[in-house]
C-alpha cells in the first residue's frame, strides 16, 4: 500500500469514525440554538428560564410557560424534535459502544464456518481484509499491545478484534475455536506459532472435539525456519494431541519469503534461452548466472528457489553471484544450514559496499548475469542501483523487491528515465496475504496433481505406481488396494494419491517439482494459460501433439527432472546410499525379514537414487524399479497435470 492509498484508507475511516460524532453535535448545537430562543421568545421567562427548558428538552420534557397564550414557535418545534434525536443517538452510541463487540463475536461465532487470524501484522491484516470482502468472518486475535490503529481499522471494515494473549486458553475459547473453519497462525515468532499449535491441539483434546475440526478445519502455521515442518513430520509422533492434526493433513505450513521467491520466478521466469534442436546428443551450451544484490532472509529464499529448478539441458550448474557486505560470514552461515548446496550449484559471495562500489571494475566477474534480483529494503536506491547495472553490465531486466512500506514519489520522478520500462517490481504484498496464496494454496495446484496423477500411473508390468516419501521408497499395488507407507516410527494405511496425507518434506519436494515445470514447457516453447484466459489467438496444444513434441526430446526432459528431484534432495541434507548397503537392503527384503526397503524420511537419509542419470539402469537392475520410465512418463503427464489444474498448453511465440 502506497503513501496515496494509505492517505485515502485513513481518510475514509476518519469519516466513517467521526460521522456520528458530527451528527450528534449538529443535533446539540440546533436543539440548544433553536430551544434557547424559543423560550426566550416567551414573555415570562428570562435567560436562565430559557436556558433551563432548553437543556430539559434533552430529557424529553416540552416546557410551556403557563398563560402565556402565545403559541410555540417554529423553532422550538424544531428543537424539540432535534432533542429527541440527540438523546436518542448518544444512548444508541453508548450501547453500541459497549455491547458491540460482544455482539458481534457471538454473532460471528454463532454459526461456525470462521476464520480466526492469530497475530497482527501488516499481512495478517491485507489477508483479513481480502477475505472480508469475500464476504467471510474473520476473527483477529491480538495481544494488547499490537498496532492499534490496524485494530480500529479491522474494526471499522467488519472483523472482530479480539485484544488479549493468545496463549491463553480463555482467549481461545472466545473465539469458539472449536467451530471455526480456519486458523491461522500469523506471528513471526516460531516458537510461540508452535507452542500455540500445541495449545489449540490441547484444548481441542479436552473438550473432545477434534473429531468435528478434522472435518471442516484447516491450520495454517507461519514459520520463519521452514525446516522446522521436516522436524514436525518426525517428532510430532511423540504429542498424541499434535499427531492427530498431522496424520489427517489440517496443518499447513508456509514462509512468506519462500512464497514471494516462488512468486518471483513465477511471474519472472529464470529461462531466457529456448531449447534448441542442434540435433541428436548436441545440446545448447547456455548457462544461467543469477546476480542477487543484498543478502538477506528473501534473498537466501530466492537462491534456495533457484537451486531447485534452474536445470537446462547444458547440464551446466547454475551459478550464483551475491553482492552484500559482510559476505564471509554470511557464506558460512549458509554453508552450515545448507551443506550441501555446493553439490547443486556454484555460490559465490563479493563483498562490497553497494552505496559506495562501482560495477565497473567488477565487469569480468558479472558479464555472463543472465538474471539479476536485488533484495533491499531502500526501493529508490535499489532503482538508482537497477539503472547503473542496465548501464554498465548490460543487464536487459532487473527484479527489485517492493518492501512493505515505501513512497512513490521517487518512483513517479523515474519513470520517464531512460532504461526505467527494464526495471520490474516483485513482492508486493497485496499479492501474498490473501486466501488464494495463504489459505487455498494455489500455487500448490499444479504439484498436488502432479502427485495424484504420479501414484496413478500404471508400470509396464501393470501395477500401479505409488510415490512416497522418496523415489526409493516405492510400492507396486493394483487399482483400489490400500498402500503402507513408512513415516519413520509410525505406520499409516493410506490411498494413493491424497496429497493431505503427505508428510511436509515430500510435499515440499513436489511442490518444487511443480515448479520446475514451466521451464520443461518453456523448453518446449510452450506455455500454460488459464482455461478463463484462453482467447482466439492462442494456438491450444492437444495431448497428443504434446506427446509428439515431447517424444525427440523424452530422454533430455527426463534427465531434468532426475537432476531437479535430486538437487532438492540434497538441500535437504540426503545422502547418496553405497551399492553395498543397497544390496544388503534388497537381500534383507527377499528374506522376508522387511516387507520393502525403507527410506527414512528427514534430513541425513541414505537414498540410493540420488546417482547421476547413467547409473539409473544399474540401479534399477538391483531394485527392480524402472526410474528412467517412471521419469518418461512424468514428461509426458505434465499435460495431463496442467489440465487438471485448470490450464490449457498453448504454443510460445516470441516477440
Amino acid at each position: 500500500m502506497d503513501r496515496y492509498q494509505e492517505y485515502n484508507e485513513n481518510k475514509r475511516i476518519r469519516i466513517q469514525q467521526y460521522m456520528s460524532i458530527y451528527l450528534l453535535g449538529f443535533l446539540f448545537i440546533i436543539t440548544f440554538l433553536f430551544g434557547f430562543h424559543g423560550y426566550y421568545s416567551f414573555p415570562s421567562m428570562n435567560t436562565s428560564s430559557a436556558l433551563y427548558s432548553t437543556i430539559r428538552l434533552f430529557l424529553f420534557n416540552f416546557d410551556i410557560p403557563d398563560g402565556s397564550g402565545i403559541a410555540p414557535p417554529i423553532t422550538l418545534e424544531i428543537a424539540k424534535w432535534t432533542g429527541v434525536a440527540a438523546t436518542n443517538l448518544l444512548v444508541f452510541q453508548l450501547l453500541f459502544k459497549t455491547f458491540s463487540d460482544f455482539m458481534k463475536r457471538h454473532y460471528t461465532t454463532f454459526f461456525g464456518k470462521h476464520t480466526i487470524i492469530i497475530g497482527l501484522n501488516q499481512y495478517s491484516y491485507l489477508l483479513a481484509i481480502d477475505l472480508i470482502k469475500k464476504k467471510q468472518n474473520v476473527i483477529m486475535v491480538a495481544e494488547e499491545d499490537e498496532k492499534s490503529s490496524l485494530k480500529m481499522k479491522l474494526t471499522n471494515n467488519g472483523a472482530v478484534v479480539v485484544s488479549g494473549d493468545p496463549l491463553n486458553y480463555t482467549i481461545l475459547q472466545k473465539v469458539r475455536l472449536t467451530r471455526c473453519r480456519t486458523v491461522v497462525l500469523f506471528t513471526f515468532n516460531d516458537d510461540f506459532n508452535m507452542e500455540l499449535l500445541y495449545r489449540i491441539s490441547i484444548l481441542l483434546h479436552k473438550e473432545k472435539r477434534i473429531a468435528d475440526l478434522e472435518k471442516n478445519c484447516s491450520i495454517h502455521v507461519h514459520l520463519n525456519d521452514i525446516h522446522m515442518k521436516f522436524l514436525f513430520d518426525r517428532d510430532v509422533t511423540e504429542v498424541e494431541e499434535l499427531h492427530s492434526f498431522n496424520q489427517n493433513g489440517q496443518v499447513h505450513f508456509f514462509n512468506l519469503y519462500e512464497i514471494k521467491a516462488r512468486k518471483l520466478f513465477h511471474d519472472y521466469p529464470l529461462f531466457s534461452q529456448d531449447l534448441k534442436n542442434e540435433g541428436e546428443g548436441k545440446l545448447p551450451t547456455y548457462k544461467p548466472h543469477i546476480l542477487v544484490i543484498g543478502f538477506n532472509d528473501l534473498a537466501k529464499k530466492i537462491v534456495l528457489q533457484a537451486a531447485k529448478i534452474a536445470y537446462y539441458p547444458s547440464g551446466e550448474k547454475l551459478k550464483i553471484t551475491i553482492v552484500d557486505r559482510h559476505t564471509k560470514n554470511n557464506a558460512t552461515n549458509l554453508r552450515l544450514q545448507y551443506p550441501n548446496i555446493d553439490k547443486v550449484c556454484e555460490v559465490h559471495f563479493i563483498d562490497w559496499n553497494l552505496r559506495e562500489a562501482s560495477y565497473e571494475n567488477a565487469t569480468g566477474e558479472l558479464h555472463d548475469v543472465t538474471y539479476c534480483v536485488t533484495c533491499m529494503r531502500n526501493k529508490e536506491f535499489d532503482y538508482v542501483n537497477g539503472l547503473q547495472l542496465i548501464k554498465q553490465l548490460n543487464i536487459q531486466e532487473i527484479y527489485i523487491y517492493k518492501p512493505e512500506y515505501f513512497y512513490t514519489s521517487v518512483t513517479h520522478f523515474l519513470k520517464d528515465l531512460r532504461g526505467i520500462s527494464h526495471i520490474k517490481e516483485f513482492g508486493n504484498m497485496n499479492d501474498i496475504a490473501t486466501e488464494d496464496v495463504i489459505i487455498k494454496q494455489k500455487l500448490d495446484e499444479v504439484a498436488k496433481w502432479s502427485y495424484r496423477i504420479q501414484t496413478r500411473t500404471i508400470n509396464n508390468k501393470g501395477n500401479i505406481r505409488v510415490a512416497s516419501h522418496s523415489r526409493f521408497d516405492r510400492r507396486k499395488i493394483r487399482w483400489g488396494q490400500k498402500i503402507r507407507t513408512v513415516n519413520n516410527s509410525d505406520r499409516k494405511e493410506l490411498t494413493p494419491g491424497v496429497w493431505e496425507h503427505l508428510t511436509h518434506e515430500y510435499k515440499a519436494a513436489t511442490i518444487s517439482k511443480g515448479d520446475f515445470y514451466p521451464i520443461i514447457l518453456h523448453l518446449l516453447h510452450l506455455k500454460a494459460v488459464p482455461m478463463d484466459d484462453i482467447s482466439p489467438s492462442h494456438s491450444i496444444v492437444t495431448r497428443g501433439l504434446y506427446r509428439e513434441i515431447c517424444r525427440e526430446q523424452l530422454d533430455l526432459l527426463a534427465k531434468l527432472l532426475h537432476a531437479q528431484w535430486k538437487a532438492v534432495h540434497h538441500l535437504n541434507g540426503w545422502v547418496g546410499a553405497s551399492t553395498a548397503l543397497l544390496n544388503s537392503q534388497v537381500s534383507n527384503a527377499s528374506k522376508g525379514k522387511r516387507d520393502t526397503i525403507k527410506a527414512k524420511s528427514f534430513s541425513n537419509s541414505p537414498d540410493p537414487a540420488l546417482v547421476r542419470w547413467d547409473k539409473l539402469n544399474k540401479l534399477s537392475e538391483i531394485t527392480g524399479i524402472q526410474y528412467k520410465e517412471s521419469y518418461r512418463n512424468e514428461v509426458l503427464a505434465i499435460v495431463d497435470v496442467y489440465d487438471l489444474a485448470g490450464y490449457e498448453l498453448v504454443e510460445r511465440y516470441e516477440s
